[in-house]
């Protein structure tokens, strides 16, 4: 019989946009915004997404689809955490007819990565693969 395989344990990669050399590292919801167009000299909506970018402290605004088209890199991620918030909603009914709280559950992962040059970073779930 053959030799069994050893084969090497490998991470799951990620995917992070890459904006003027530096990463993306969280986003808020995108919202319908008016920007002036040089063009026509005058203000057209655009979708407009707020984006915090390694090494800033606030947001900055940039236009929605210029966010989708930038560049991707592929990270490896060395370790994950997951924080559950149990939050109570209301009440309601359960099947005997009791009143009972009604729980709802906030999960929020958060990723070791390591960059494609060799950096460590810790980044919340909701922008990977975005």
């Amino acid at each position: 019989t053959p030799d069994r395989l050893d084969t090497k344990h490998k991470n799951p990669l990620i995917k992070l946009r890459r904006i003027d050399g530096r990463l993306v590292i969280d986003f808020k919801n995108a919202f319908l915004g008016l920007i002036d167009d040089p063009e026509n000299q005058r203000k057209v909506e655009r979708h407009i997404i707020p984006v915090k970018l390694e090494g800033d402290e606030d947001f900055k605004n940039m236009i929605y689809k210029d966010f989708m088209r930038a560049e991707q890199v592929e990270c490896e991620v060395l370790d994950m955490y997951k924080k559950e918030d149990p939050i109570v909603e209301g009440e309601t009914y359960d099947p005997y007819g009791q009143l009972v709280e009604m729980v709802r559950t906030d999960v929020k992962y958060t990723f070791n990565i390591k960059t494609d040059d060799g950096r460590e970073l810790s980044i919340p779930g909701k922008i990977v693969n975005a």
